[in-house]
């Protein structure tokens, strides 16, 4: 059975770890993306999960630096614009994009990537 484009099939990953404080809001998901939030008082984590078909990573760079770290071997690509991050990165056949507050330290947000596992 061969595999369209629109109907690609990928597993979804959540991350086991998540920041003290954050707890899990909802999670969506159509046959091209997923996305997955939580929250605490004041600030939302949010994971949107994408098929990676070989396309350029679009980042927006107007008005804030583009940096790029790496978590063990994996390039993660990511800006800091009014207080919230966006990191984009490659993993698990997916285009992975974490939208947080930039209070959540870094080692913390590498626990989250290193923590991903697939869930459905």
């Amino acid at each position: 059975s061969q595999e369209t484009n629109n109907d690609l099939k990928i597993g979804i990953y959540k991350p086991t770890y998540i920041p003290d404080g954050y707890t899990f809001q909802d999670s969506i998901s159509g046959s091209r993306f997923s996305q997955s939030t939580w929250c605490n008082v004041d600030e939302t984590i949010v994971l949107i999960q994408s098929p990676d078909i070989q396309i350029s990573i679009l980042i927006d760079t107007e008005d804030d630096s583009y940096n790029k770290s790496y978590v063990n071997d994996i390039p993660i690509y990511y800006t800091d614009k009014n207080g919230t991050l966006l990191l984009t990165w490659r993993q698990h056949n997916s285009i992975f994009k974490l939208n947080c507050t930039d209070n959540i330290p870094w080692d913390e947000i590498e626990k989250m990537i290193l923590s991903l596992e697939m869930v459905e």
